[in-house]
This record gives structure tokens, C-alpha cells and sequence, in this order.
């Protein structure tokens, strides 16, 4: 009986890491990317990109295991030549579980440095959280390095997760991964994401994503995850906030 009770324990808490790692619609690395492409390096133009900072929303759905779970999230967006940020708050309900359906969770980032010269160098801090009530929360911090050649983004992560269950103990590990984005025409991006095998995740995972740009601020994106979950995601920029020194 005991040893019942602990290998169903451990399946719950293995159960509850597969859903909390859709819980925040951060999952996949082309959710952080936003339709215009960040300043990488401006230092050598003699006028500079005007700060402007827009709102956005985001509508999803994500389909796993058979079960499609709904998500909206709105966020700010701040674009100048140095230190871009955004920051965003999702809303999901999660489909095919009988309890403890609601997730919420919010992203920050923000570019800590904005390097110039041919590979356009940027360092960049993101910072995550997610609570589903009931059932798990989950937090991460991580620091992004990029380098960019042409049509081609290389990233490194170095990052670090904590995942605390209601039932069972905490868990907290590095989660170092990899990304690339290859840009196939102006409107078209193509994205690949690996994460290493970590004690957070329970395994190694990796996605890969296409976004197709639309007119008027929209883009579509198609992510499909490692055990084939699909995410749908569509993305709206309104237009950037009027200063009042333009009035």
C-alpha cells in the first residue's frame, strides 16, 4: 500500500510537470519575440530610432494529449536603440483535467546590453512566473546572448526553474538551452528551441516554430512541442502610444 501511495504520488507530480511546462504561454522562445524585430545595433546611424512603446495581445490554444486549452495575454512593449523591455499577463484555462484548470503567469524582459560590429551582439534577462491554483507553481529567471549573421539568429540560455507542487517536494534546476531563428522572407520566420535535460522538465525538450506576418501589426504563429503538442497562437501590435510633446 505505501509503496502505491508513493509511485502515485510521483506520477501526480510527474503529471503536474508535463502541464506546467504549457502553463505559461513563455514555453516556446518565439512567444518573446515580437513581430518587429528589436534594435541590435544602432550605434553608428546619426539618428536614432525614436522610443516608442505599443500594447499587444495574444490568442492561443494549445492542444495536448487530444485536450485544447485556451490562453489570452496582453502585454506593453517598449522599442528604443539601447535597452528595449516588454512585459505581458496570460490568462489560460486548461482543458481534459478535471480540477485546478486556471493558470495565470507574467513575463518580463528586458536588454541588458545592445552590442555592435558584423554579428550585431545583444544580452538580454527574461524573468517568468506561473501559478496554477491548487496544483503547482513555477517561476524562472534566465540570460539570453545572441549573435546575428544576415538571416540567421544563434541564442544561448543560461538559465534557472523552480517548480513547487502543492503535493510532493520543490524542484529547482539550471535549464540551459539553445535557439535559432532563420528569417525565410520578410514576412515568413522559422525558430528552433532545445532545452537540456533538466530535473525540472523531468527530460530534455525542444520545439520548433513558423510565424507568418500579416498586415496591420498581425502574425501567426504554428509551434509544435517534443510528444507533439501543437500551439496556435495569433498576435496583434497596436499602433505605439502618442507622447504628449507630438499632440
Amino acid at each position: 500500500m505505501r509503496r502505491s501511495a508513493i509511485v502515485s504520488i510521483m506520477l501526480l507530480v510527474s503529471i503536474q510537470r508535463v502541464f506546467a511546462q504549457h502553463d505559461s504561454e513563455s514555453g516556446d522562445r518565439l512567444a518573446r519575440r515580437d513581430i518587429t524585430e528589436r534594435q541590435k545595433s544602432q550605434i553608428n546611424l546619426l539618428v536614432k530610432t525614436k522610443p516608442a512603446t505599443n500594447a499587444y495581445i495574444k490568442i492561443a490554444a494549445i492542444n495536448v494529449n487530444g485536450a485544447v486549452s485556451p490562453s489570452a495575454t496582453f502585454g506593453l512593449n517598449h522599442n528604443e536603440d539601447q535597452h528595449p523591455w516588454f512585459g505581458e499577463a496570460t490568462y489560460k484555462h486548461l482543458s481534459g483535467t478535471p480540477a485546478h484548470n486556471n493558470s495565470v503567469s507574467g513575463l518580463g524582459d528586458y536588454q541588458l546590453w545592445t552590442g555592435s560590429g558584423n554579428l550585431s551582439p545583444l544580452l538580454q534577462a527574461d524573468a517568468s512566473y506561473s501559478n496554477r491554483p491548487g496544483s503547482n507553481e513555477a517561476s524562472s529567471v534566465d540570460v539570453t546572448g545572441e549573435i546575428s549573421r544576415g538571416s540567421l539568429s544563434l541564442d544561448a540560455i543560461a538559465a534557472y526553474a523552480w517548480f513547487r507542487p502543492k503535493s510532493g517536494g520543490a524542484l529547482s534546476d539550471s535549464q540551459p538551452g539553445l535557439s535559432a531563428f532563420y528569417s525565410l522572407s520578410n514576412t515568413n520566420l522559422l525558430a528552433v528551441d532545445y532545452t537540456f535535460n533538466n530535473r525540472v522538465d523531468g527530460e530534455g525538450s525542444f520545439d520548433i516554430g513558423f510565424r507568418h506576418k500579416l498586415p496591420g501589426g498581425y502574425a501567426v504563429d504554428v509551434v509544435v512541442f517534443k510528444h507533439n503538442d501543437v500551439r496556435l497562437r495569433i498576435r496583434k501590435n497596436f499602433a505605439p502610444f502618442r507622447s504628449r510633446s507630438t499632440q
